[in-house]
């Protein structure tokens, strides 16, 4: 497992470090007796020579009678008659391993492995760039790239939004934060029952074409909503954290500071989602009640 996780670690690093350090590691090197480009006529089978390690992106070929400790070599082939005592790894290549060859863990990413009868290899890991490992592994990380990017986007949206929301609203938003302080579980339920019933309607006016157009005005004020929602909440984050301040901070400071708590623990991995959830739907429970409140004092101001 250590040895997998090296190599794991050595395949992203040369990936990210490539073309520069493969020139850099070729010019420290210099010649020696590790030949490429099929220039290991000129020494006997017979010497014995040690190295510690060798970086080329050019054909590299260990005679037999040498022995390296580490071998790498990008976008070529190579040929091993002598001995590799640790990792052979070759990316974009195909490594032949003579009869004579001696090699601890020979790994080959994209090209093909040939070894001949005699060869001696403690672990051959082997893995064309086309085959479906690759192709999905492929999509994975982009996969995760692209919602990482997406999720910081959407932090950056609402940390703006928040601010901008509670200094636009300084003056109101007194109303909707007394119904958090007074009990954040019952405006969390509240908001879990609007978005059941939004999702409920929603789904249904969807089901139908003349239905979808309601569908999507359904779906943008709960939208709406919930972001007034979630800037009301980080206000009350934002007091609570700076509740022993002895002098009282602007509207829009402490729902930055209020947003920009939320966005730290939302970061965290799994349970930032969940923590995110909690804060969207106390933020719906939140505009829910206070857009009933106004409507009750409407009506009565009519009646």
């Amino acid at each position: 497992m250590k040895r997998a996780g090296w190599l794991c670690g050595a395949v992203l690093t040369l990936w990210l470090l490539l073309p520069v350090t493969l020139a850099q590691a070729a010019a420290s090197y210099g010649p020696g007796p590790i030949h490429t480009s099929g220039a290991s006529q000129g020494h006997s089978a017979g010497t014995s020579v040690s190295r510690e390690a060798v970086i080329s992106p050019d054909a590299t070929t260990i005679v037999r009678g040498q022995t390296v400790k580490d071998v790498v070599v990008v976008g070529n082939d190579a040929t091993v008659a002598g001995r590799v005592s640790e990792v052979l790894l070759v990316l974009d290549g195909d490594v032949h391993l003579t009869s004579t060859a001696r090699a601890g863990i020979v790994v080959d990413l994209g090209g093909h492995i040939t070894a001949d009868r005699g060869a001696q290899v403690d672990a051959i890991y082997h893995a064309a760039m086309s085959t479906p490992f690759w192709n999905g592994a492929l999509f994975g990380v982009m996969f995760f790239l692209l919602a990482w990017a997406g999720m910081l986007i959407v932090e950056m949206g609402l940390l703006v939004l928040s601010v901008l929301i509670a200094h636009a609203f300084r003056r109101q938003i007194g109303v909707p934060l007394r119904f958090i302080e007074q009990s954040v579980r019952r405006t969390g339920i509240t908001g879990v029952l609007i978005s059941l019933a939004f999702l409920a309607v929603g789904a249904l006016c969807a089901l139908t074409i003349v239905g979808l157009p309601i569908a999507v005005v359904l779906l943008l004020v709960y939208l709406v909503g919930g972001v007034v929602g979630f800037s009301v909440v980080s206000l009350w984050v934002g007091n609570l954290a700076l509740r022993n301040s002895v002098s009282e901070r602007p509207v829009w400071v402490r729902s930055l500071l209020g947003t920009s708590l939320m966005m730290a623990f939302v970061s965290i991995p799994f349970i930032g989602l969940l923590l995110f959830c909690i804060f969207w739907l106390v933020g719906v429970g939140t505009t829910s009640a206070w857009l009933l409140r106004g409507w009750r004092r409407g009506v009565r101001g009519t009646a």
